[in-house]
Protein backbone atom coordinates (compact mmCIF):
# COMPACT_ATOMS: atom_id res chain seq x y z
CA UNK A 1 0.00 0.00 0.00
CA UNK A 2 1.07 3.50 -0.69
CA UNK A 3 0.23 6.02 1.99
CA UNK A 4 -1.02 9.51 0.76
CA UNK A 5 1.06 11.99 1.60
CA UNK A 6 -0.26 15.81 2.01
CA UNK A 7 -1.50 17.11 -0.88
CA UNK A 8 1.69 15.82 -3.10
CA UNK A 9 2.23 12.87 -4.90
CA UNK A 10 2.23 9.05 -2.94
CA UNK A 11 5.80 8.12 -1.28
CA UNK A 12 6.15 4.76 -1.95
CA UNK A 13 7.01 1.70 0.51
CA UNK A 14 10.65 0.65 0.34
CA UNK A 15 11.76 -3.08 0.58
CA UNK A 16 12.88 -2.24 4.29
CA UNK A 17 9.55 -1.04 5.24
CA UNK A 18 8.17 -3.76 3.84
CA UNK A 19 9.87 -6.14 5.24
CA UNK A 20 9.42 -4.54 8.92
CA UNK A 21 5.70 -5.15 8.14
CA UNK A 22 5.92 -8.50 7.35
CA UNK A 23 8.33 -8.94 10.30
CA UNK A 24 5.64 -7.09 12.61
CA UNK A 25 2.70 -9.12 11.53
CA UNK A 26 4.67 -12.62 11.94
CA UNK A 27 5.91 -11.59 15.33
CA UNK A 28 2.27 -10.57 16.07
CA UNK A 29 0.77 -14.17 14.73
CA UNK A 30 3.80 -15.84 16.42
CA UNK A 31 2.99 -14.32 19.66
CA UNK A 32 -0.77 -14.97 19.60
CA UNK A 33 -0.47 -18.18 18.35
CA UNK A 34 1.63 -19.17 20.96
CA UNK A 35 -0.82 -17.84 23.72
CA UNK A 36 -3.95 -20.22 22.01
CA UNK A 37 -1.37 -23.00 22.62
CA UNK A 38 -0.31 -22.72 25.73
CA UNK A 39 -3.34 -20.96 27.62
CA UNK A 40 -5.19 -23.75 28.96
CA UNK A 41 -1.95 -24.93 30.71
CA UNK A 42 -1.12 -21.75 32.62
CA UNK A 43 -1.91 -22.38 35.82
CA UNK A 44 -4.34 -20.05 37.88
CA UNK A 45 -1.26 -17.65 39.34
CA UNK A 46 0.94 -15.96 36.95
CA UNK A 47 4.02 -13.18 37.45
CA UNK A 48 2.89 -10.09 36.89
CA UNK A 49 5.83 -8.12 37.54
CA UNK A 50 9.87 -8.36 36.98
CA UNK A 51 12.31 -6.77 39.29
CA UNK A 52 15.51 -4.86 37.65
CA UNK A 53 17.13 -8.44 38.15
CA UNK A 54 14.41 -10.97 36.11
CA UNK A 55 12.98 -12.40 39.01
CA UNK A 56 9.28 -12.36 39.56
CA UNK A 57 8.07 -9.64 42.45
CA UNK A 58 4.18 -10.00 42.16
CA UNK A 59 1.83 -12.43 41.48
CA UNK A 60 -1.94 -12.66 39.67
CA UNK A 61 -5.10 -13.63 38.18
CA UNK A 62 -3.52 -15.66 34.38
CA UNK A 63 -6.50 -13.31 33.07
CA UNK A 64 -3.59 -10.43 33.80
CA UNK A 65 -1.90 -11.63 31.01
CA UNK A 66 -4.55 -10.64 28.67
CA UNK A 67 -3.26 -7.19 29.29
CA UNK A 68 -0.30 -7.78 27.26
CA UNK A 69 -1.58 -9.31 23.69
CA UNK A 70 -3.94 -6.28 23.98
CA UNK A 71 -1.69 -3.81 24.43
CA UNK A 72 0.25 -5.75 21.43
CA UNK A 73 -2.66 -5.29 19.27
CA UNK A 74 -3.57 -2.14 20.12
CA UNK A 75 -0.56 -0.38 19.15
CA UNK A 76 -0.15 -2.39 16.75
CA UNK A 77 -3.17 -1.13 14.92
CA UNK A 78 -2.54 2.49 15.79
CA UNK A 79 0.80 2.35 15.02
CA UNK A 80 -0.25 1.17 11.76
CA UNK A 81 -2.80 3.99 11.40
CA UNK A 82 0.19 6.37 11.85
CA UNK A 83 2.40 5.30 8.94
CA UNK A 84 -0.30 6.06 6.42
CA UNK A 85 0.28 9.78 7.73
CA UNK A 86 3.58 10.57 8.12
CA UNK A 87 2.51 14.37 6.90
CA UNK A 88 0.72 14.86 10.13
CA UNK A 89 3.87 13.68 12.36
CA UNK A 90 5.64 15.83 14.23
CA UNK A 91 8.99 16.47 12.95
CA UNK A 92 10.58 18.80 15.91
CA UNK A 93 11.36 21.50 13.93
CA UNK A 94 12.45 20.60 10.64
CA UNK A 95 10.84 22.53 7.95
CA UNK A 96 9.66 20.40 5.61
CA UNK A 97 10.63 21.24 1.38
CA UNK A 98 10.20 19.96 -1.42
CA UNK A 99 13.73 18.90 -1.44
CA UNK A 100 13.63 16.84 2.20
CA UNK A 101 10.09 15.75 1.59
CA UNK A 102 10.43 11.96 0.90
CA UNK A 103 13.42 11.33 3.47
CA UNK A 104 11.69 13.15 6.45
CA UNK A 105 8.78 11.11 5.65
CA UNK A 106 10.12 7.80 4.76
CA UNK A 107 12.69 8.36 8.41
CA UNK A 108 9.27 8.90 10.40
CA UNK A 109 7.81 5.75 8.45
CA UNK A 110 10.86 3.97 9.68
CA UNK A 111 11.07 4.92 13.07
CA UNK A 112 7.03 4.50 13.72
CA UNK A 113 7.53 0.80 12.09
CA UNK A 114 10.58 0.12 14.47
CA UNK A 115 8.96 0.92 17.32
CA UNK A 116 6.41 -1.14 16.38
CA UNK A 117 8.69 -4.02 15.61
CA UNK A 118 10.29 -3.39 19.08
CA UNK A 119 7.33 -2.67 20.88
CA UNK A 120 5.83 -6.27 19.76
CA UNK A 121 9.03 -8.13 20.69
CA UNK A 122 9.12 -6.57 23.91
CA UNK A 123 5.50 -7.41 25.00
CA UNK A 124 5.53 -10.85 23.57
CA UNK A 125 8.77 -11.74 25.19
CA UNK A 126 7.23 -10.73 28.30
CA UNK A 127 4.12 -12.77 27.75
CA UNK A 128 6.19 -15.63 26.79
CA UNK A 129 8.81 -15.33 30.20
CA UNK A 130 5.44 -15.12 32.15
CA UNK A 131 3.77 -18.27 30.71
CA UNK A 132 7.37 -19.90 31.10
CA UNK A 133 7.59 -19.03 34.70
CA UNK A 134 3.94 -20.45 35.74
CA UNK A 135 4.76 -23.21 34.42
CA UNK A 136 8.17 -23.39 36.16
CA UNK A 137 10.07 -24.07 33.16
CA UNK A 138 11.28 -20.90 33.75
CA UNK A 139 12.77 -18.96 36.72
CA UNK A 140 12.59 -15.46 35.74
CA UNK A 141 12.99 -12.99 32.77
CA UNK A 142 16.36 -12.98 32.41
CA UNK A 143 19.01 -10.53 34.56
CA UNK A 144 19.71 -9.22 30.46
CA UNK A 145 15.92 -8.12 30.15
CA UNK A 146 15.73 -4.69 31.87
CA UNK A 147 19.38 -3.43 30.56
CA UNK A 148 18.51 -4.38 26.79
CA UNK A 149 15.20 -2.85 26.83
CA UNK A 150 16.66 0.06 28.27
CA UNK A 151 19.83 0.37 25.90
CA UNK A 152 17.01 -0.24 22.86
CA UNK A 153 15.15 2.15 23.79
CA UNK A 154 17.59 4.99 24.56
CA UNK A 155 19.96 3.86 21.87
CA UNK A 156 16.93 3.83 19.85
CA UNK A 157 15.72 7.21 21.01
CA UNK A 158 19.80 9.08 20.48
CA UNK A 159 19.68 7.81 16.94
CA UNK A 160 16.45 9.05 15.44
CA UNK A 161 17.29 12.33 17.08
CA UNK A 162 20.03 12.16 15.45
CA UNK A 163 18.96 11.15 11.96
CA UNK A 164 16.43 14.12 12.73
CA UNK A 165 18.97 16.88 13.25
CA UNK A 166 20.53 15.95 9.92
CA UNK A 167 17.55 15.99 7.89
CA UNK A 168 17.19 19.51 9.44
Amino acid sequence: MTPEVGNNAPLPVTRLERALQWFSRATLVAWLGYGFLVWDHIPARVPTHFGFTGAPDAWGDRSVLLTLPAIGLAAFIGISLLERIPHRLNYSGVTITPSNRAAVYRWGRLVLLSTKSGLLIMFGYIFFASTQVALGDARDIGVWFVPAVLLVTIGGLVGALVQLLRLR
